[in-house]
């Protein structure tokens, strides 16, 4: 979910995380910063609003999935 941002989103509470969270039975779960240097790539593509003007900031770690 992308945060707070009056030209994009509205961004959710905790307790909306945790409602969206169970109602689509989601059981693995991470709730991060979210701060300006948050990005989501899905498949080598950046798929949230990036804060910074849509700036790219360096990335000092990441968490990857398979």
């Amino acid at each position: 979910m992308d945060g707070r941002n009056r030209n994009h989103s509205v961004g959710v509470s905790l307790s909306e995380c945790v409602s969206l969270i169970e109602k689509f039975g989601l059981t693995n779960v991470l709730n991060l910063d979210g701060g300006g240097s948050t990005e989501l790539i899905w498949h080598n593509k950046i798929i949230n609003v990036v804060s910074e003007n849509g700036v790219e900031r360096p990335l000092p770690y990441c968490f990857t999935f398979k």
